[in-house]
Formats: structure tokens, C-alpha cells, sequence
């Protein structure tokens, strides 16, 4: 049984709770902004840097649930990095050479990959697949995280954080942030930033149409309190 109220100490965890919680939703949910407010030359994303980050909301979260997300997700992101070191001669000489992944630039062909067409999965892999739920693209298993190097980790980051502004929130979008989240190597580079700064903002203005009861509360709550808190950007804190 999976429990929604407690945090997700591995990223298959997170792919589960996003599972149960999916019946409970639309699949697509966007906010229509007042571009003439903005000028109109001004694009969406450029929008929602314009939004003020300081206006209260009722939705945020208290302070203790999110400093524990930050501590679990520390965890969660320790426990990976001795993974990887573990796996690494496997991953390469048994398991990375399976994966006919995108070329790193090619923002199409990887949104087809994650969201659209599944990939080749071995048997073992394709196991786990089914154990997080129906994807139609290629769902984000702890073994394929683990096998993208650094720059594809970053502008994969990026290209999906473009997608989820420009097309909304679906549940196999946000696993796929969460779990190359949990990856991304710090000292941050400038444009990973960048896009872990546009993400918060745009939760906190999906966040801000929802109502009281709505699931998905929290996992916006999450991904801010994560951006916020444990990647040190406090001015966009709750």
C-alpha cells in the first residue's frame, strides 16, 4: 500500500504516490495568462518571471513539512551518488549500451523518448516500467537516470521544464522532473538554475488555481519547497 502522507525515499516511491493519486486529476492542466498585461511580445515563459514571487498563498505549505521534503530529498540524492558509483562498470559495459538515447541537442526526439514513444526496455527494466504505472513514452526507472551522463541530465532537465510551461502539468512529466532533480550535480551550472527557478514559479502559479483539496497541492508544494531549500533559492521560498 502506497502512503501518500509520508515522503518518497527513492524515486520509484515518487512514480507510485504520482500513481495513486492520478484518478484523482485531470491529465493536462494549464493557466491561460493575460499576455497584453505583458506586452505582446512578451512569451510565456518570460510571463511567468514577471509574476511576484512574494504574494502570499494560502496553499503554502508549514515550514516544518518542507525543511523535512529538503532533508529526504538530501537523503534520497546521497543514497544516488553511492548507486551510481556502484553501478557505473555495469550501467556501461551491461546496461547503458541498450539505451538508444537521443542526441543530447535533439529537444523533439527526447520529448517523444520521455512522453510519447516508450523505448527498447529489457525484461528486468520493463518489469520495474509496469511496477510505476502506464507511460506512454519512456518512463524515468532508477537505472536510466543513473546512465545519463551530466550534460544530457541538464539539458534534458531544461527541455522538460520548457514543456511543462508551455504545456502543463501531467503526471509523467513531473516524475521525469523529480527524478532528474534528484540527479542534477551541484554546484548548479547558470542554466540549470535558470530552468529550476522557471519550475517553481511555475507551480506556484498552477498552485494558486487550485482549489483546497486538490492533490495536486502538494506536489507543487514539493517541487518549490525542493528549488527554495535545498538548491538555495530562497528569494522564491513559501
Amino acid at each position: 500500500r502506497v502512503n501518500l502522507d509520508e515522503p518518497p525515499r527513492t524515486v520509484e516511491d515518487y512514480l507510485k504516490q504520482v500513481i495513486v493519486s492520478r484518478n484523482q486529476c485531470a491529465e493536462v492542466v494549464a493557466v491561460e495568462l493575460d499576455q497584453s498585461k505583458f506586452g505582446i511580445s512578451t512569451s510565456a515563459r518570460q510571463a511567468t518571471v514577471l509574476i511576484r514571487q512574494d504574494q502570499p498563498s494560502t496553499a503554502a505549505p508549514p515550514l516544518a513539512w518542507q525543511e523535512k521534503q529538503c532533508a529526504d530529498f538530501s537523503q534520497l540524492r546521497s543514497r544516488l551518488v553511492v548507486l551510481r558509483a556502484q553501478l557505473k562498470e555495469r550501467l556501461k559495459e551491461n546496461f547503458g549500451s541498450r539505451w538508444q538515447f537521443p542526441n543530447t541537442n535533439n529537444e523533439s526526439s527526447w520529448k517523444s523518448f520521455c512522453l510519447k514513444k516508450a523505448s527498447g526496455i529489457t525484461d528486468t527494466i520493463g518489469a520495474k516500467a509496469a511496477s510505476v504505472g502506464h507511460h506512454e513514452g519512456t518512463p524515468p526507472i532508477l537505472e536510466l537516470v543513473l546512465s545519463l551522463p551530466t550534460p544530457q541530465v541538464n539539458q534534458l532537465f531544461a527541455f522538460q521544464v520548457d514543456w511543462f510551461i508551455s504545456d502543463g502539468y501531467s503526471p509523467a512529466l513531473m516524475q521525469w522532473l523529480y527524478a532528474l532533480m534528484a540527479v542534477l550535480e551541484k554546484p548548479l551550472d547558470a542554466d540549470v538554475c535558470a530552468s529550476l527557478r522557471d519550475l517553481a514559479r511555475q507551480c506556484r502559479i498552477l498552485r494558486n488555481t487550485l482549489p483546497p483539496d486538490d492533490p495536486r497541492l502538494r506536489e507543487f508544494s514539493f517541487f518549490i519547497a525542493i528549488v527554495a531549500n535545498y538548491f538555495v533559492q530562497r528569494d522564491l521560498a513559501d
